[in-house]
């Protein structure tokens, strides 16, 4: 099991890191893995939309990290249910990577965070929109997997920008029956969305 102290690497305020970095890649993944276990409760199992980047007999492994944040000791668990690859992460507490305060008692940042609801189906076509921001890739990966679908967490303004994506891609979509598909998705996340405006 590999353990790393996101410490140790080198981000800037707005969590950007070097590409120059020897460990850009390895930070990259361990900090979307901080993004989406800080966003759920402790000790609760978390099935993410990140994909896991081993490569058994150099073949992709298709699994999805797994995440749970632990208080006791205090630390990150993953791990990917498919080829077993796992890990803990300490010391991540104030990098930009950490969501925990998304999920608040304070009214006011409630009031803001969106919950969207997708099927797989609709989420996987989320995925491949290619032209996103910053803000709305972070909605797309801090994605948590639920019973039937997948569940989309976010403040209003960064799933906001999301749609604003999705309708870029409505218009400039050439094959009519995909850029049905793309309007009804979103059709149904602005439809979550307005009761937040």
């Amino acid at each position: 099991m590999a353990k790393a102290a996101l410490a140790q690497f080198e981000v800037d305020n707005a969590g950007s890191i070097s590409k120059t970095d020897i460990n850009y890649y390895k930070t990259v993944f361990l900090g979307e893995i901080v993004s989406a276990s800080t966003l759920a409760p402790p000790g609760a199992e978390v099935d993410t939309s990140l994909r896991c980047r081993k490569r058994p007999e150099r073949k992709q492994c298709h699994g999805l990290i797994r995440v749970q944040l632990q208080e006791d000791p205090v630390e990150l668990r993953w791990w990917c249910p498919v080829c077993g690859d796992s890990g803990t992460i300490n010391s991540w507490k104030g990098i930009p990577w950490k969501k925990s305060h998304i999920r608040t008692s304070d009214d006011h940042q409630t009031d803001d965070l969106c919950e969207i609801h997708l099927s797989f189906k609709d989420f996987q076509l989320l995925r491949q929109i290619s032209i996103l921001d910053e803000d709305a890739v972070r909605v797309v990966k801090n994605a948590i997997k639920v019973n039937d679908g997948m569940l989309l967490l976010g403040r209003a303004d960064a799933i906001d920008s999301l749609i604003g994506y999705i309708a870029f891609e409505v218009n400039h979509e050439s094959k009519y029956r995909r850029q049905l598909i793309l309007e009804r998705l979103f059709d149904k996340i602005c439809s979550v969305l307005k009761c937040h405006w």
